[in-house]
């Protein structure tokens, strides 16, 4: 797996996770990228969350396909300079407030696909969780400009994000203790050994989880990240409202949905409203208890149902 930090226009350097076709070849070659998945993280966005799911659905398919992921822009902390610290390399969050919200989110991945993907690529984008909305705006525009795209929706949060089980929670936490969640943050990583709170996070996490799991969420620890993941959290739930039905119905033949049933962020509900107003779309209801953060404990066996999706979609055996 190649890991690497591009600059998507605006100056928005951005961490790219690649297996398969390196993202320099296919930038600077049309024809080095005929198919490609493409996955869109959910908040926290850092892109590591998805290597183990990645790299199962890459050898799934028999290395045949190139599979991506990109990382939301301030989430995945650029590689480190001669400045005093790597993140000083990422614009403050205030008076930029439109590059880290979740419009500046779906702006960034319209434009690192318009920027590094052919149009001519057979592109399928996976999104889990916020990444749903994100692709979703991105199909709504890009839709005439890219014939062969399609999608996956994991555990999709496309509406009522704040009426969730979890959302209110989730917005105390980030309209009003927002900045006692980022002091919490900088003491655990300033204050607490390494080692002790890589054993804390497994503690919490649980024995199941990978230690790129276990990594990823130390990155996450950093008070930059956190104040970016939680601002986005912030305008999720402000604007995440209705489904939006006709913009669904317009891309509704390139989706598959896929709802969990202990799912906390889109219940069952959601799922079986979706179906009410929009027969034709394509739902699969999860029948493992696999859980919304399905990074955790089962990017394997998510990966293994997404290669048969992938096999099944365009007739490979």
């Amino acid at each position: 797996m190649q890991r690497q930090f591009v600059q998507v226009s605006g100056g928005l350097t951005t961490r790219v996770l690649t297996l398969g076709t390196p993202i320099t070849e296919a930038h600077h070659s049309a024809s080095a990228l005929k198919r490609l998945i493409l996955v869109i993280p959910g908040n926290p966005g850092l892109s590591s969350y998805y290597e183990d799911f990645m790299r199962t659905l890459y050898h799934g398919l028999d290395e045949s396909v190139p599979v991506w992921a990109v990382g939301h822009f301030g989430h995945d902390l650029p590689p480190a300079t001669p400045s005093p610290s790597a993140a000083s390399e990422l614009p403050n969050l205030s008076g930029h407030e439109a590059w880290y919200n979740l419009e500046g989110q779906i702006q960034h991945k319209i434009r690192f696909i318009e920027e590094f993907i052919p149009a001519n690529c057979h592109l399928t984008l996976v999104g889990h969780s916020i990444g749903c909305k994100m692709i979703l705006e991105a199909m709504d525009r890009l839709a005439t400009d890219r014939p062969h795209l399609r999608s996956y929706f994991l555990f999709p949060t496309i509406e009522r994000m704040y009426q969730s089980p979890d959302g209110l929670r989730t917005w105390i936490m980030c309209a009003y203790l927002r900045w006692l969640v980022i002091v919490l943050t900088y003491c655990l990583r300033h204050m607490v050994p390494r080692a002790v709170l890589r054993r804390l996070i497994r503690f919490h996490m649980g024995d199941l989880a990978s230690d790129v799991c276990v990594d990823t969420t130390l990155d996450l620890i950093h008070p930059r990240v956190t104040r970016h993941a939680t601002y986005l959290a912030y305008t999720e739930l402000l604007t995440v409202n209705e489904l939006e039905v006709e913009k669904l119905r317009g891309v509704l033949p390139r989706i598959r949905f896929y709802f969990g049933t202990i799912d906390r962020w889109c219940p069952m509900e959601y799922c079986h409203q979706l179906k009410a107003r929009l027969p034709q779309a394509d739902v699969v209801i999860c029948e493992r208890k696999i859980e919304h953060a399905f990074v955790i404990h089962s990017s394997h066996e998510m990966g293994k149902i997404l290669t048969q999706w992938y096999k099944d979609d365009h007739n490979m055996k």
